[in-house]
């Protein structure tokens, strides 16, 4: 009963992360004037100034904070292997990356002059942290559940979001560095966290479906 309750957190944590930051977003980029989620960088709502962007940075920190502990509970939930331990330890320097990233924040208009401002330089260090790290943290899960019959049968989706998130990240940081196709700049920075929000939804549902509930929808 009492590991019953602990999976319950785990999952209830995972579950909250995607909509947390989803809504955070949604949110926030209404409330800012001229704000466009196709053209503009996720970072730009954090140095916009005021309570918003406070609210905005308190947030990336708390997901940052709640991928760290949806971790520890992941590790606990999937049988030991060498790859479930690498997989841990990216998502817990992904959820550092977003705290880092939030703590150094942007500044107003987040300008890409690092030379001019070093918190700039130290918010994009975070930031590409973050976002490498949580792109391939679902990858070393893959190679876990492909041999484990609790997990196997969301070995495929895992395996097709690492895939996705790949690509969404390649094409932003050419995107971003080459300053090509700027009309969906903002989009393919959203799809390549998106993916990895997703799957840490479902893997938590799952937990719940495994350790809190009698019978496991995803299992035979």
């Amino acid at each position: 009963m009492k590991n019953g309750k602990k999976y319950l957190v785990v999952s209830l944590v995972g579950m909250l992360i995607p909509i947390l930051y989803i809504s955070l977003i949604i949110i926030l980029g209404a409330l800012q004037p001229g704000y466009n989620h196709m053209t503009m960088m996720l970072s730009i709502l954090g140095g916009v100034g005021g309570i918003r962007g406070d609210i905005f940075n308190i947030g990336v920190g708390t997901t940052g904070g709640l991928i760290i502990l949806f971790a520890i509970g992941l590790n606990r939930a999937v049988n030991q292997s060498k790859a479930r331990l690498k997989g841990v330890f990216l998502f817990i320097l992904g959820g550092l990356g977003l705290i880092g990233a939030a703590i150094m924040n942007c500044n107003h208009g987040c300008t890409i002059d690092i030379s001019q401002d070093p918190i700039r330089a130290l918010h994009g260090i975070f930031a590409f942290i973050a976002g490498i790290s949580l792109t391939f943290a679902p990858l070393k899960f893959y190679f876990h559940f492909k041999q484990d019959p609790q997990w196997e049968k969301l070995a495929t989706f895992t395996l097709i979001t690492v895939i996705l998130s790949i690509i969404s990240s390649i094409l932003f940081y050419i995107m971003f560095f080459t300053n090509t196709l700027p009309s969906i700049l903002g989009l393919i920075q959203r799809l390549d966290f998106l993916f990895v929000l997703i799957w840490i939804g479902v893997i938590s549902i799952k937990i719940n479906f495994l350790f809190v509930r009698f019978k496991p929808p995803f299992t035979s």
